[in-house]
């Protein structure tokens, strides 16, 4: 088999053998994998302070912070370098002299 073909077949492997929870999808008919319904229920974040959340957990400000400095940084010395590509892209260089 191609390359292409082996990785489409184990990505298929994997998703099927893959806990799910289908059991809301039987409304449209469709009868799917509900055997990790449970597990994925049972998922739950204990904070610091010992109290216990269920689902997602609240977003930490400081965090967020530095992920968009970081962020605006990146495409900020990205834009810098790319400048600086095009100015000496443009340039030439004379040897004559």
């Amino acid at each position: 088999p191609t390359p292409t073909r082996l990785l489409k077949e184990t990505c298929t492997e994997l998703y099927e053998a893959s806990g799910k929870c289908e059991e809301k999808l039987s409304w449209y008919g469709f009868s799917g994998n509900s055997n990790a319904c449970t597990y994925i229920e049972g998922i739950k974040i204990t904070r610091s302070d010992g109290l216990i959340i269920r689902g997602r957990a609240n977003s930490n400000k400081v965090a967020s912070a530095f992920i968009s400095l970081f962020g605006l940084c990146f495409v900020g010395l990205g834009s810098y370098v790319y400048y600086l590509k095009t100015k000496l892209d443009r340039g030439t260089l004379n040897l004559n002299n």
